[in-house]
């Protein structure tokens, strides 16, 4: 029986080839003794540790508000000019009241509407009558 290891194969001879030519990284685990801590230097670099990450957060949180603190004050100025400017600009349209405007143009709109209205309902019943005249001829062909 021959196993499917041994048999000859181009992914087979290269992974030989690879094996053969890269070096091995094996490292043998060489004990050096048991290793003695001190607890209570141990709790004091934890301590100082913790202390300087709440100082460096701290520092983050102050940097973090100058810049929104900053952000605001710059938005502020936007909208403070932008107001400026649509006052400004307010001033130098004039916008007639909507009492002064010409009452013609409102009966064009209704003349209109009214003509598309009789012209809708003109259609509507003009379709209903040949769909009924359809179904009474189809009747009378059917008896």
């Amino acid at each position: 029986m021959r196993h499917r290891l041994f048999i000859p194969s181009l992914m087979g001879s290269v992974a030989m080839l690879l094996a053969l030519v890269l070096p091995n990284r094996a490292g043998a685990a060489i004990s050096q003794g048991p290793l003695y801590t001190n607890a209570v230097a141990s709790e004091q670099r934890r301590v100082l540790q913790f202390f300087e990450a709440q100082q460096s957060y701290q520092e983050q949180l102050k940097v973090g508000r100058q810049r929104y603190d900053q952000r605001q004050a710059n938005r502020a100025k936007i909208i403070a000019a932008m107001s400026e400017e649509l006052e400004t600009r307010q001033q130098t349209v004039a916008i007639q009241p909507a009492g002064t405007s010409d009452g013609h143009a409102g009966g064009v709109i209704l003349e209109s509407s009214l003509w598309l209205a009789l012209a809708v309902l003109s259609i509507g019943i003009g379709g209903t009558g040949v769909y009924l005249n359809r179904q009474r001829a189809l009747n009378t062909s059917r008896q």
